[in-house]
């Protein structure tokens, strides 16, 4: 009887390291939340029949398939959510669109994962044109700036920089998926819940001119993916949704982020500002740019 259950504990566990392997993947940069995850196992045991194992078993599970990945622990203080770093979920998987593109993501004012399966929830246009473009621009993102790789001034914390850096490109992410997703509403409830929701312990970065430096190099690589993506290709349909894009974000995108880093340090918001109005020179620029679009 006991050979018959620790077999069949087993089956179970070799099942759910190749459910992980089909379903999920290293990516650096990336942040998975821990209760999402444990959310998809619990959905796959249940369509299997099986008993899910608990969380912090699971945990180890994963840790064990992906042995590359971090946990950290990221939003505000007494609201702090535990974060799989370096862990995405693989295009091909069922549980892709459902949490990219339908932005089921961590907000960082609260860090709680949002349901989008409601009726009222807003779907992504899922053209292969729009997954194509969103694709393109988040192979830029890879250029943000690395923690190892930047020359860290004595009074800045190695740490806390680190922190900020995932939780920044983090939210860049969430911004180009709503982006491309045509979800402008959204966007401005992510600038505010950012800037609104940086953690206290890292408050303390943004009075640095260093790190002003380093968030105005991560705009510039924002916006030249932003661009990038939406540039124009030779589908006249995909033209002209882009050109849609393009102008609203134009429009809106400067207000929207004037508006959510009004209270934060003048070297930082400036900084912001800066990156924005020098849309017109990055590399690889667009004939069309947000800032050509906003002064028509």
């Amino acid at each position: 009887m006991n050979s018959k259950c620790s077999s069949r504990k087993s089956q179970q566990t070799e099942d759910t390291l190749n459910w992980l392997q089909v379903n999920y993947e290293f990516s650096e940069g990336i942040c998975l939340p821990r209760c999402l995850l444990y959310q998809h196992y619990q959905d796959y045991c249940r369509s299997k029949g099986q008993t899910p194992i608990g969380a912090a078993a699971f945990g180890k599970l994963v840790r064990k398939k992906f042995r590359e990945i971090t946990t950290r622990r990221l939003g505000t203080r007494g609201k702090s959510k535990y974060h799989y770093y370096g862990l995405g979920i693989q295009k091909s998987s069922v549980y892709y669109l459902d949490s990219y593109e339908s932005n089921n993501f961590v907000r960082y004012k609260g860090l709680s994962v949002k349901n989008k399966r409601s009726a009222r929830s807003k779907k992504c246009r899922h053209t292969s044109n729009a997954e194509n473009a969103l694709q393109k621009a988040k192979q830029l993102l890879k250029k943000f700036p690395k923690i190892g790789e930047i020359v860290i001034p004595l009074n800045v914390s190695y740490k806390k920089l680190d922190t900020f850096l995932v939780m920044y490109k983090t939210h860049c992410n969430q911004l180009l998926d709503t982006i491309f997703c045509s979800q402008f509403d959204d966007v401005s409830s992510y600038l505010n819940n950012f800037w609104t929701g940086i953690p206290s312990h890292l408050e303390c970065l943004l009075q640095k001119d260093f790190i002003a430096k380093v968030i105005e190099c991560c705009d510039f690589v924002f916006y030249e993916a932003l661009l990038t993506g939406l540039s124009p290709t030779s589908s006249i349909d995909s033209f002209d949704e882009n050109l849609e894009k393009l102008e609203k974000i134009a429009v809106k995108l400067m207000p929207w982020t004037n508006h959510a880093i009004s209270h934060i340090p003048k070297n930082i918001f400036d900084a912001k500002i800066n990156a924005h109005n020098n849309l017109g020179s990055y590399p690889g620029q667009i004939v069309i740019s947000l800032y050509d679009l906003s002064l028509t």
